[in-house]
């Protein structure tokens, strides 16, 4: 089956997917500072990937948010007091917000799905320049990779449609072949790629089936690269195409990962049910504000005594070296996936307990305990 079409069947299966509330830690503190009201249904909230810089407006830090039902993209403004408002611009984007990225409010990068161009956009969604992508990569843009750009470089999914993955004796090709990360740098007027990345030694050796065959990478310190697989307990560090460091991230939430069944490759019920039940690691987040990484982790799945299905998630934090600080636990009352840096603490979308149909914005700090 066509990876493309397997992440769209994913992502309209797990948007209802949500997640709640913070667990204390014994090395770590969770401050929770406010929260403020929106208009967007909880389960249709999302983050609009967008540049971070250290320094900020005294008009505040904005966060663009996005109703994945309407597609309307909503601009909000932190201040330096710590009050969030929402901007009276409206800003003109009806693309998903995985396929965009945010470098101003009229400076707007678009890779539209199954297609091997990055249109450079202003705020009215008049296409300024197309960059095009070299014929030989075939890019894909899908949650937890969102559209991720830094110092005129990308970081875009890299699949191949002409090696198959449905099943394992494909998968050893695969993995073997591909490199799942594709750089792709701005240099005047054109794109320069280039694939970097392998696949986890326990993907190779076994051929096995994860869902995942592409990873979450974020742009770090020192422009370096992360990189972090479904199914795999290690984070990797790349400096363009060399790997500087590897090591192991695991979460205490998760025991084991179990393959997706050969057989049930064309049922989707089951695959709706795997993807739901089973542990992945979803994400990973760099904050430059604190130099730290954060480790997004989805749990498995599991059944109260009432039979209530518990959807809780992890957030593992590192330092730049990938030392592990600890790890906070949130429940199916925040929505996984919403972890925003800020140069105030962490944004997050919690359920509005008055209105259970709206989201909050939760603003939050993350403290390493005093010994």
């Amino acid at each position: 089956m066509n990876p493309k079409l397997i992440r769209m069947f994913i992502f309209y299966s797990i948007v209802l997917f949500s997640c709640t509330e913070e667990k204390e830690n014994p090395h770590l503190s969770v401050i929770n500072i406010k929260n403020f009201e929106t208009c967007i249904e909880f389960k249709y909230i999302e983050f609009v990937p967008r540049e971070i810089k250290i320094s900020h407006s005294d008009s505040g830090y904005p966060i663009y948010i996005q109703d994945i039902k309407s597609r309307k993209t909503f601009k909000y403004n932190l201040t330096n007091d710590t009050i969030l408002y929402k901007s009276l611009s409206e800003t003109k984007l009806s693309n998903y917000f995985f396929e965009t990225f945010l470098k101003t409010d009229d400076s707007i990068y678009l890779l539209k799905l199954d297609t091997k161009n990055i249109g450079l956009l202003n705020r009215n969604g008049d296409v300024i320049r197309n960059y095009v992508i070299d014929t030989i990569y075939d890019p894909i843009i899908f949650p937890p990779a969102d559209l991720e750009f830094k110092n005129n470089c990308f970081i875009i999914g890299n699949v191949s449609n002409s090696i198959g993955f449905g099943y394992k004796k494909d998968r050893f090709k695969y993995y073997e072949t591909v490199r799942p990360i594709l750089l792709a740098k701005i240099s005047d007027t054109k794109l320069h790629c280039l694939a970097i990345g392998k696949f986890p030694e326990n993907y190779i050796t076994t051929g096995d089936n994860y869902k995942d065959n592409l990873p979450a990478a974020c742009i770090g310190k020192d422009g370096n690269i992360c990189v972090s697989f479904g199914a795999d307990n290690n984070l990797t560090l790349y400096h363009n195409s060399n790997q500087i460091l590897k090591k192991e991230v695991k979460s205490k939430f998760i025991d084991k990962f179990i393959p997706y069944p050969d057989e049930k490759l064309f049922d989707m019920l089951y695959l709706k049910n795997y993807w739901a039940e089973e542990p992945k690691y979803t994400n990973i987040i760099f904050d430059p504000f604190v130099n730290m990484y954060y480790r997004v982790v989805k749990h498995r799945q599991n059944k109260s005594e009432k039979g209530n299905k518990l959807n809780t998630w992890s957030v593992i934090i590192l330092d730049t070296d990938l030392n592990t600080l600890g790890e906070v636990r949130f429940n199916s009352e925040y929505r996984l996936g919403i972890f925003i840096p800020t140069p105030f603490g962490v944004i997050l979308a919690k359920s509005n307990s008055k209105y259970c149909n709206k989201a909050i914005l939760s603003l939050i700090k993350i403290k390493k305990n005093e010994k």
